[in-house]
């Protein structure tokens, strides 16, 4: 007799961005033995028991339709309804731990664990085993990650749902509120997360430690460099579209594996790279912030607000299709037998930790299956998504205090199955924020921050009152409170373009920024090298909004925006009649530029816009300089909407006369929508007009 087990379902893949999110109550998988299945054969032997209170651990041995034996391991719950949780782990990220390891160490830090996984892919190069290949979350801290790229993650919510969502992460470096870049590129100067690298040439931008290695930073006698040692202020940690807080406590030059306390965190910059002396150059005592940025607007919340994520590098099923076709670098696993580890959720909410064996010296003693077999087998279990996770030797099953499958290998990061907040973590966590929820309540402060201080305490509250919050809801509403109350640096990507030379970053090494008595922004090459300035933002640009700039080039200059992850460079479009012979750079000896650009002849429709570069560089090395005196986008059709709520009414013109009587003052969107005769000022003229306007006398 055949069986089916589930109907499979079928949807429509979603473009863009993947994202989407698990339901509701675990139920043992049950076959009959010598039944047959449609999506995987006969069964030959099948067991199960309940190693805790809405948790299943089965065995499986069936022989598939190609005559292959196979034996399935699972683990099956329900975190929605039940007292346990999924949990990303790694005991010492950047090294090859084996899963029972992982589960000592979490259980020595207060966790009740209940069974585990192997987790994601790492580096097989034994000189550096077991470094993540992607990004690891616990707790809400980030404890790894590499150089700011898409990664497709897998990211676990504190009420036990899931996202399955495209992340980009980068990493900004600000001293005393001025941001430090990457000498080479332009981008944000941190690179990569407690990530061991291999060889003497480790990483050009900085990379960061904090005391998650084991209490020392990762380089060694073959990599010196300058390593810097922060002190972590006001309980703040790295969170995704969070804030670190640190101050300067010592400076090592020709150092490596420096030693750090539980709250400290260390920056290392090789000898001899491109971005050491901006580190060397740092001050005992001076303060500095390291800012998350996510810059995939899905995935935002979802990053920030996640209880653990763990890279998702091959999402098997989507929306209950198998996705293998469509799954990216699969390579040679993709028709590889081998033993398989995935994740799979159902509709339900219940997730299946799945572990099949493989390699086996004949074809009835666990031959293994390919990626394509694990997509039929998860759709089969019921699942609507899967993930696979790293597999072969790697494939690791946990549970009732012992190994149910190993090859006793050590794996870059484990999936653990934890009851809610049985670490200590959370009660820590919960008793520091109850204590500034208490001090925060206690002050007085301006009537504006009073506002903003009052709806973090309703934060903090909400809370400490949801029975399913964890760790990381109490350490976020913590940083959000610590912000509102002015004790940390809010730092937020700009919504316009800015010309004031304070919200632009640059490297001062070879490049001089300032504003001159008109207000213009002035660049000025100061080193024969190549440097940028650089300015994030991010706004939802209308296809019918056009880019205006005003500009005068001395010596040699490129101008880009980088759009949706893409660089458009605008030379041609500004100055098609000045570029030099490679048509790479703008040339000129004094010329101005001044005119618009459609937004439709950048990119049609609208789009994301992450960031402006300007480049004072190219043959005229040294003394080749921009002067920018407008330089934003606008919508064409509402100028004189100084408040940006999509009408030009009475708040517009009492706002422009009180700018114009020095009651209010103006940011530089507002600026551009103000300047309603398009001469470049706001005064008086403007407002008269905007009235006329208001008044339908125009």
């Amino acid at each position: 007799m055949k069986h089916t087990l589930f109907r499979r379902a079928t949807a429509v893949l979603s473009t863009g961005a993947l994202l989407f999110g698990g339901m509701l109550s675990a139920s043992a998988l049950q076959f009959e033995i010598g039944g047959q299945y449609t999506d995987m054969g006969t069964i030959v032997t099948s067991s199960s028991e309940q190693v805790a209170d809405g948790v299943e651990y089965t065995k499986t041995t069936y022989t598939d339709k190609k005559s292959y034996g196979q034996t399935m391991y699972s683990l099956e719950f329900n975190p929605t309804e039940g007292e346990y949780i999924p949990l990303m782990y790694q005991a010492k990220p950047s090294f090859g731990i084996e899963v029972k390891d992982s589960v000592a160490a979490a259980e020595a830090e207060g966790y009740e664990v209940i069974g585990a996984v192997n987790g994601e892919f790492g580096s097989a190069n034994p000189e550096n085993w077991g470094t993540l290949d992607s990004r690891l979350i616990t707790n809400g801290e980030i404890v790894a990650d590499s150089e700011y790229k898409d990664v497709m993650c897998l990211a676990f919510n504190s009420d036990g749902s899931y996202k399955l969502v495209k992340s980009r992460i980068a990493y900004h470096f600000y001293v005393e509120g001025k941001e430090i870049l990457n000498a080479e590129s332009g981008d944000p100067v941190i690179g990569s997360i407690n990530k061991r690298y291999v060889g003497t040439n480790w990483w050009s931008p900085f990379c960061y430690f904090d005391y998650k290695t084991g209490g020392a930073t990762y380089t060694h006698d073959a990599v010196p460099g300058v390593e810097v040692v922060f002190e972590k202020l006001n309980g703040t940690e790295l969170t995704v579209e969070g804030v670190l807080e640190g101050r300067v406590v010592s400076i090592h030059t020709d150092a490596y594996a420096t030693p750090m306390t539980e709250n400290q965190f260390v920056l290392y910059a090789q000898n001899g790279s491109a971005n050491y002396q901006a580190l060397a150059d740092l001050k005992v005592g001076q303060t500095c912030q390291i800012y998350a940025e996510e810059l995939n607007a899905d995935a935002k919340e979802i990053m920030k607000n996640a209880s653990s994520v763990t890279g998702a590098t091959y999402p098997i099923v989507v929306d209950g299709v198998d996705n293998t076709p469509y799954t990216p670098n699969a390579g040679d696993i993709y028709a590889t037998r081998a033993q398989r580890t995935a994740i799979g959720m159902k509709a339900d909410g219940t997730m299946m930790l799945i572990v099949v064996d493989g390699r086996g010296d004949t074809p009835t003693y666990n031959k293994g299956i390919t990626l394509p077999e694990l997509a039929d087998l998860m759709i089969s279990l019921g699942c609507v998504h899967a993930v696979n996770l790293d597999g072969g030797g790697s494939s690791t099953m946990y549970t009732d205090g012992e190994n149910k499958i190993t090859y006793d290998r050590g794996v870059s990061s484990s999936l653990l199955i934890c009851k809610r907040n049985s670490a200590t973590a959370s009660a820590d966590a919960k008793e520091a924020l109850t204590a500034l929820k208490a001090e925060a309540a206690s002050a007085s402060y301006p009537s504006t921050q009073q506002t903003l201080v009052n709806l973090a305490i309703q934060k903090a509250e909400a809370v400490l009152n949801d029975k399913t919050a964890m760790t990381n809801d109490f350490l976020r509403a913590r940083m959000d409170l610590l912000t509102a109350m002015g004790k940390t640096t809010a730092i937020t990507p700009k919504d316009y373009i800015s010309l004031n030379v304070k919200d632009w970053t640059y490297n001062t090494s070879i490049m001089q920024a300032t504003n001159d008595e008109s207000g213009a922004l002035v660049l000025n090459n100061t080193n024969n090298q190549w440097p940028s300035a650089s300015f994030s933002c991010e706004m939802n640009v209308p296809a019918d909004a056009r880019l205006y700039f005003d500009l005068t080039v001395n010596g040699s200059t490129s101008v880009r925006l980088t759009v949706d992850g893409e660089e458009f460079i605008l030379n041609k479009l500004i100055a098609p009649d000045s570029l030099d012979a490679n048509g790479d750079d703008i040339v000129g000896n004094g010329k101005t530029f001044k005119g618009f650009i459609p937004v439709s002849a950048i990119k049609e429709g609208g789009f994301e816009l992450t960031k402006v570069m300007l480049f004072a560089v190219g043959s005229a090395g040294t003394g080749s300089k921009i002067t920018v005196r407008e330089f934003d986008i606008r919508n064409t059709l509402n100028p004189g909407d100084v408040n940006d709520d999509g009408a030009i009414n009475s708040r517009d013109v009492r706002l422009l006369l009180r700018n114009a009587i020095g009651k209010a003052d103006l940011t530089d969107k507002q600026v551009a929508a103000a300047d309603f005769n398009g001469n470049g000022q706001v005064d008086t003229d403007d407002a008269r007009l905007l009235l006329k306007t208001y008044l339908g006398l125009l």
